[in-house]
């Protein structure tokens, strides 16, 4: 059996990292051509295995949790529970219920 973080999510929440984090690219700065190697990585990615959590861990700490936070909860979860975030706990408001969610120093 493998283990969860190789097991790719469902199709919806697999293109919406995938559009989130194109997002979050294309607001960086890309005088050395760095923005446009994620970019194009990112562009042909199908969902199998671990591309969605490859996403993800693309970035930064303080891009990771800019993406966590632009996301759905189920999205959210699906990754918070493959990977580890280095953890403070915040409340993140998701429509009506207030879910409490690993994310360090947010700011």
């Amino acid at each position: 059996m493998k283990h969860k973080y190789y097991i790719a999510p469902t199709d919806k929440i697999f293109y919406e990292i995938k559009k989130e984090s194109t997002k979050i690219w294309e607001t960086c700065d890309n005088n050395y051509g760095y923005v446009t190697e994620k970019l194009d990585r990112i562009k042909d990615l199908d969902n199998i295995e671990d591309n969605a959590i490859y996403m993800v861990k693309m970035f930064d700490s303080k891009n990771q949790r800019k993406l966590l936070l632009s996301l759905s909860k189920e999205a959210r979860d699906f990754i918070l529970d493959r990977i580890e975030i280095q953890s403070k706990v915040i409340i993140i408001h998701d429509e009506e219920d207030w879910t409490k969610t690993k994310i360090n120093n947010l700011k």
